[in-house]
């Protein structure tokens, strides 16, 4: 009776750790060389269900882009661009003046690409003319159980249950 008890534990123990959760990243590029001139915008999305993302899987992420000036080198102590990840609310958003932003994706940024799987980027220059370069966004996502394994996991609660009723008997 025991020996059954510990076996249907153990089997237990083996799906619940083949059930755990871990982080996958999902990677979007957006390669572009797009001028905006003085105190001009540009908007883009990164759509991250092109790449497999489940939208709600969202655990953390970063995004970089890159920025050059007119000629095509690097920014100029005079420059100023502001970047807006999804709304301005001061939480991934950040005002630039070297030739990339970084920034990792804060609680705001998350909801929306955990919401739609998608991100709108705003980029607007202040005082002079650049082109937007490359952007990158990488997103962790919890990796998803399958439904084969849930089902496994069922049948031995449904069994310990048994045995449990069994021992009352």
């Amino acid at each position: 009776m025991f020996k059954t008890i510990r076996l249907t534990a153990v089997f237990v123990c083996v799906l619940l750790s083949s059930t755990a959760a871990n982080a996958i990243p999902i990677v979007d590029t957006i390669d572009q060389n797009v001028f905006v001139g003085e105190f001009g915008s540009y908007s883009y999305t990164h759509y991250l269900t092109d790449d497999g993302f489940i939208s709600g899987t969202a655990t953390s992420g970063t995004i970089n882009i890159s920025f050059t000036d007119e000629l095509g080198g690097l920014l100029g102590p005079w420059t100023a661009i502001t970047v807006v990840v999804a709304d301005l609310d001061f939480d991934t958003d950040g005002v630039v003046t070297t030739s990339s932003f970084f920034s990792d994706l804060e609680i705001n940024a998350l909801a929306r690409v955990n919401t739609s799987g998608m991100l709108v980027v705003t980029i607007t220059s202040l005082l002079s003319d650049i082109y937007v370069g490359q952007s990158v966004l990488t997103v962790n996502a919890a990796e998803v159980p399958e439904p084969a394994i849930l089902g496994l996991l069922g049948f031995g609660l449904f069994g310990l249950g048994l045995v449990r009723r069994a021992r009352k008997s």
